[in-house]
């Protein structure tokens, strides 16, 4: 399936390179475990689709099966939180920014911090699914994530990941179908 995505986003956008990297944090207490997301390019230097295809992959997910790979190397699963950027950067929200953002709610920084140090972040979370289904940026945004972040390792089962799967899919045929 990632092959088939990646030639037809290859020959849709002329382009052989449609793999993005970026730099995110891994396993490990703060930042001293970074690795390279891997995800299909799907947005160009003006942050605009590069093909319609494009825009629909990454409107439905798709764009991130590549992180396929990074789930073969061991630094990603299928299921965990949601992986984040070493340093803020415009339109993201990195690890240092959370930390900072969660130092009044102590209880909850050290649940985070333990999760992001003792398991690996994951392709499909809570908090993406949260993501994809609200658009508007909640003023608690911050202990959000956490708390889902901490609630998918915590509660983590193979009912609860199949739950979030699905909930993926589910959300993803529904953006196909928009």
């Amino acid at each position: 399936m990632l092959w088939m995505a990646r030639a037809a986003l290859t020959r849709s956008t002329g382009s052989e390179d449609v793999i993005f990297t970026q730099k995110r944090v891994g396993q490990g207490v703060g930042l001293d475990r970074l690795f390279e997301i891997e995800k299909l390019k799907t947005l160009g230097p003006d942050k605009k689709p590069l093909s319609p295809l494009s825009g629909w992959f990454r409107k439905t997910g798709i764009d991130e099966l590549a992180q396929i790979a990074n789930i073969r190397r061991g630094e990603m699963s299928v299921c965990g939180y949601r992986p984040t950027i070493p340093s803020p950067s415009p339109g993201t929200t990195s690890f240092e920014e959370i930390m900072d953002n969660l130092s009044s709610t102590p209880a909850l920084q050290r649940r985070w911090k333990y999760v992001t140090a003792s398991s690996n972040p994951g392709v499909v979370s809570s908090y993406g699914l949260h993501q994809h289904t609200h658009k508007e940026r909640d003023p608690n945004e911050f202990e959000i994530r956490a708390e889902m972040d901490v609630q998918d390792a915590m509660g983590a089962s193979i009912a609860t990941n199949a739950a979030l799967i699905g909930s993926f899919i589910w959300i993803a045929l529904q953006q196909r179908l928009q």
